[in-house]
């Protein structure tokens, strides 16, 4: 079956996944074992679950630590086995010190811990919070992170290990959009809700980092409706909640809640 999964896929990057997947696959079937992949995107999720439809004998979840999390692992087990995500998951709270109109962006966050020299894909999502920044990894990337991060761009940073339980990433902050857009092209109405432009949401789109409803976006011109949920990578969600008339230079009325 290994042979058959591979070549059915397109690219490098995509057999390079299954491989790693069907690797898991293969232990857990052997050792009757809980086994658990590196991070994946939410692309990367969609192909694995595909993947995984082959094998009904084991069960499977994926965990992020919080709810809305983006990048997540998979764990597998036997059909009697308990997954629980505490075991695979370690989260990392960061202090920065900071004056109040000090800004802190997800950019100087993740690169501050990037810059630590870290493997990608056992590092989970890296969220902006009121005191600093949260993080999910597997273990030793998490005491690492608390070892060695001292500093996020000029500020002084401390970390330490939480439980995931005591994560503030979890807790969605929304925040109600008003607009007016030209369409209901998907770039338009990104753009109003993201508080983008629309040549930014149109590379985003491009370099397939926006989803609506969890599947990755077609075009910038793709419609949306109202329900339609569209996020993109380490940025949020927002959902369209209403689509109201025209004013009177013909463009439409959207309400929009974003969730950050």
């Amino acid at each position: 079956m290994r042979e058959e999964i591979l070549r059915a896929l397109a690219t490098d990057e995509e057999r390079e996944v299954a491989a790693h997947i069907i690797d898991l696959v293969e232990r857990s079937r052997a050792k009757q074992s809980i086994e658990a992949s590196w991070f994946l995107s939410l692309s990367e999720q969609d192909l694995v679950a595909q993947i995984m439809r082959r094998y009904p004998d084991l069960q499977y979840i994926f965990a992020g630590g919080f709810v809305t999390a983006e990048r997540k692992r998979l764990i597998i087990g036997p059909a009697n086995a308990d997954l629980t995500e505490s075991h695979f998951l370690t989260a990392v709270r960061i202090r920065i010190k900071r004056g109040p109109d000090d800004e802190l962006t997800h950019r100087d966050l993740f690169g501050a811990i990037m810059g630590l020299g870290l493997n990608r894909r056992y590092l989970g999502d890296v969220v902006v919070t009121a005191d600093g920044g949260e993080v999910i990894a597997v273990d030793g990337i998490a005491q690492e992170i608390v070892r060695s991060l001292h500093k996020v761009g000029r500020f002084t940073a401390e970390a330490e290990l939480i439980g995931l339980d005591d994560l503030s990433a979890g807790i969605q902050r929304k925040k109600l959009v008003k607009a007016t857009v030209a369409s209901l092209r998907l770039d338009a109405v990104a753009a109003a809700g993201f508080g983008k432009s629309r040549s930014q949401l149109v590379r985003e789109i491009n370099a397939l980092r926006v989803r609506v409803n969890g599947t990755p976006a077609r075009a910038a011109s793709q419609p949306v409706k109202v329900g339609d949920v569209i996020s993109i990578g380490g940025r949020g969600r927002i959902v369209v909640t209403a689509v109201g008339g025209q004013t009177k230079k013909n463009r439409t009325v959207v309400e929009i809640e974003r969730y950050y």
